[in-house]
C-alpha cells in the first residue's frame, strides 16, 4: 500500500514541476506581434480635460484603443465626429530597390539606412579582476500611423447636431504605448533587451482617396503636431505624462549578464503622443445640395532602437503600399453638375441633347426675329 502511495505522490510531484513553469509568467490577453523589439499600439486620448482609455470611457459611444483607434466622446450620431486610426508594427525596412508604387519621398531615405547603424562595446572589470565584455547595437526601424475624421450623421441642411457639420478637435492628444518587454519563446533561452533611443518624424501625408479611389486634397487649415519632418516625439515613462509617487516600478531593473540596465531607458513600456490641433469634419453648400469631407493624416516615423543582446527574431518587411486611411466624403441633395455628367455619358442622351439645343436655338431666333422664317421661305421660293 505504501508503494502505491509513494508512486501516486511522485506522479503528482512530476506533473506539478512540469506545469508550474507554464504559469510562472503572467500572460497577456492580447499582443501586437510576437517578434522581438518595440511594439506600438494606441493607448488613449486626452480630450476636453479627460483621459480616455479602455477602462475609463466617460460614457463615450466609441472608446477602443489597440492597434485600431475608435473614438467618439459623445452620442453615436450627434455633435463630435469619430476619430478612426490604425497603425503598423515597428519593423525593419528591407533595403532594396523601391517598388514603383511607393512614392519616392517615402521610400528613398530608408534605402540608405544601414542596420545595425552603430555598434557599441564596453569592457568592464569587476571587483575580482574579471573582465566582462558588453555589446549594444543601434537599429533603424519604421512605424506608420494614420488617423481619419469620420461621421455617423450628415451632411444635413436641416440638422444642427450632425457629425459632419464642421466638428473639429482642438488640443486633443492621441497617446501611444510602446511595449519593450523582452520576448521569450522557450524557457532558458537568452533574451534581447530593447530601449527606444528616438522617434523621429520622417514623412507626412495629408491627402487621401475616397471610397471610389478618387484623389481628395486636404482641407486648408488642418493642424497637428508634429508636422515637420525631423521633429522628434517626447518619450514618457508613464501614460499621459503622469508622474506618480516613487514606487517599486521605478526601481525595477532589467539584468543582462548580471549587470543592471539603466531603468530610465530599458523599461517594460514607454509612452508618447501626437496632438490634433485643428482636425475633424467640414461641410459646405452648393446648388441643390451639401457636401462634406473628413480630415486624414498619415505619419511615417523612424524609430531608433538600442538592442542589448542578440536580436534573433526580427520583423523585416517592405514598405507598405499607399499606406493611409481613406478620406470620408459625402453629399446630400442633388448635385446638378454630377447628375448632368452622368446623363451625358450615355451616347443616346448626347443625341437628345443635340436636338434639344437645335429646338432652343429655333425658338430664340423666332422670338427675337418673328419674320425671319417667312423671309427665309420667300427667298427659297425665288431661287426655285
Amino acid at each position: 500500500m505504501e508503494k502505491w502511495l509513494i508512486a501516486i505522490l511522485l506522479t503528482v510531484l512530476i506533473l506539478a514541476v512540469s506545469i508550474i513553469p507554464l504559469y510562472q509568467f503572467q500572460l497577456a490577453s492580447t499582443y501586437v506581434t510576437a517578434y522581438e523589439g518595440a511594439k506600438a499600439a494606441y493607448y488613449g486620448i486626452y480630450y476636453n480635460d479627460k483621459q480616455y482609455t479602455n477602462t475609463q470611457k466617460y460614457n463615450a459611444s466609441l472608446c477602443r484603443f489597440d492597434t485600431i483607434l475608435q473614438f467618439d466622446p459623445d452620442q453615436r450620431d450627434t455633435y463630435m465626429c469619430n476619430l478612426i486610426g490604425e497603425t503598423t508594427s515597428i519593423f525593419i525596412p528591407k533595403v532594396e530597390t523601391a517598388p514603383s508604387w511607393v512614392p519616392w519621398e517615402w521610400s528613398r531615405p530608408t534605402l540608405d539606412w544601414k542596420n545595425p547603424a552603430n555598434t557599441y562595446e564596453w569592457q568592464i572589470t569587476d571587483s575580482a579582476g574579471n573582465i566582462h565584455y558588453y555589446h549594444m547595437e543601434e537599429w533603424n526601424t519604421v512605424w506608420y500611423t494614420s488617423i481619419s475624421a469620420e461621421w455617423d450623421s450628415g451632411p444635413d441642411f436641416w440638422r444642427t447636431d450632425d457629425e459632419a457639420q464642421n466638428r473639429y478637435y482642438h488640443g486633443t492628444e492621441v497617446w501611444f504605448e510602446f511595449d519593450l518587454q523582452p520576448v521569450w519563446y522557450f524557457e532558458g533561452a537568452q533574451s534581447a533587451y530593447f530601449a527606444i533611443a528616438k522617434i523621429e518624424l520622417y514623412n507626412v501625408k495629408l491627402s487621401g482617396r475616397d471610397a471610389g479611389g478618387n484623389y481628395v486634397p486636404p482641407r486648408e487649415g488642418i493642424s497637428f503636431a508634429p508636422e515637420s519632418p525631423g521633429s522628434v516625439l517626447p518619450i514618457y515613462l508613464y501614460p499621459f505624462g503622469n508622474e506618480p509617487a516613487p514606487g517599486s516600478d521605478q526601481i525595477t531593473q532589467l539584468y543582462y549578464r548580471g549587470v543592471a540596465l539603466n531603468p530610465q531607458y530599458f523599461r517594460d513600456k514607454v509612452y508618447s503622443y501626437i496632438a490634433l490641433e485643428d482636425f475633424g469634419t467640414h461641410d459646405w453648400t452648393y446648388a441643390f445640395g451639401m457636401g462634406a469631407q473628413g480630415d486624414v493624416v498619415t505619419l511615417m516615423f523612424k524609430v531608433t532602437q538600442f538592442v542589448v543582446g542578440e536580436w534573433v527574431v526580427k520583423d523585416v518587411r517592405q514598405l507598405p503600399s499607399e499606406y493611409g486611411r481613406m478620406a470620408k466624403t459625402g453629399t446630400t441633395g442633388w448635385d446638378i453638375g454630377k447628375a448632368l455628367a452622368e446623363w451625358l455619358s450615355n451616347p443616346l442622351n448626347q443625341l437628345w441633347l443635340f436636338f434639344i439645343i437645335i429646338v432652343i436655338v429655333i425658338i430664340i431666333i423666332t422670338v427675337l426675329n418673328p419674320g425671319v422664317w417667312a423671309a427665309l421661305l420667300m427667298a427659297l421660293r425665288r431661287k426655285g
